[in-house]
């Protein structure tokens, strides 16, 4: 294991994007599992830019959120979820599941 030492919030998010934009690049059907909560919006933010700018494309990416705390049944006073549900399981943002 590697530890990267950045010295940002900034940085880490654009860091571990990297990581997971060149995962994606060499194998498009990985499968990714998404923290939910606050701790990784930088990194998602990051790869939702690069989606924009047409430098990452996620079309056979698969994603299932890790959601710890809903499966806990703690109640926590900061507690969101980043990842909308639709109620249909479509990602969002996924255009085949528009109506």
């Amino acid at each position: 294991m590697d530890v990267i030492v950045v010295p940002t919030a900034a940085d880490v998010g654009t860091s571990a994007a990297d990581i997971v934009a060149a995962r994606i690049a060499g194998e498009p059907r990985t499968v990714l599992g998404v923290a939910t909560g606050s701790s990784p919006v930088g990194i998602y933010r990051e790869l939702a830019r690069r989606r924009t700018e047409g430098a990452l494309e996620p079309a056979h990416l698969t994603c299932f959120a890790l959601d710890e705390a809903a499966a806990s049944g703690l109640t926590l006073p900061h507690y969101h979820r980043p990842v909308p549900d639709r109620g249909d399981g479509a990602a969002p943002g996924d255009p085949s599941a528009a109506s």
